[in-house]
């Protein structure tokens, strides 16, 4: 009886210490929707920067073909592909913002119906530095063997 008892007092320290962890089941039954808002927004931001390498490409090749100068073309493709880098990200940002925040509340009236997701977690597989090097050279006060010689033992 002591021995089990010793064991689970044992094995309880190692839980606090993070030596020793279980599967566990947790339950999400709430997000914050600014949250999600956020992260949909700055998705929609990298989506919009993405669109506007594209959309100024398309511009410059098609005021370079509709002009015959060459460098009037590009120039006029540049200068509204600059205006679109400013202006596009922002927009696709505060879209994906409020689209974000919709979703983030339409999930949370839907958790409360549901009664939330269980989500399993795992520890992770510890991941082990290599071992600093050993100096070659003693630092000071120190001799080559590690012993001081002005000190006594």
């Amino acid at each position: 009886m002591f021995e089990r008892w010793k064991w689970s007092i044992m094995r309880m320290k190692l839980v606090m210490l993070g030596v020793f962890m279980e599967h566990r089941e947790i339950r999400i039954t709430n997000v914050k929707p600014t949250t999600v808002a956020m992260f949909v927004g700055w998705f929609g931001l990298v989506v919009g920067l993405a669109v506007v390498v594209a959309a100024w490409l398309r511009s410059t090749v098609a005021y370079t073909q509709a002009t015959d100068s060459l460098i009037s073309g590009l120039l006029l493709g540049m200068g509204v592909g600059f205006l679109t880098l400013i202006f596009l990200p922002i927009v696709y940002f505060a879209v994906g913002w409020v689209v974000g925040l919709v979703q983030g509340w339409v999930f949370n009236v839907v958790l409360r119906m549901t009664s939330g997701i269980e989500v399993g977690t795992e520890p992770a597989e510890e991941v082990y530095a290599a071992p600093a090097p050993r100096r070659s050279e003693p630092s000071f006060g120190e001799t080559v063997d590690g012993r001081n010689p002005n000190t006594r033992r």
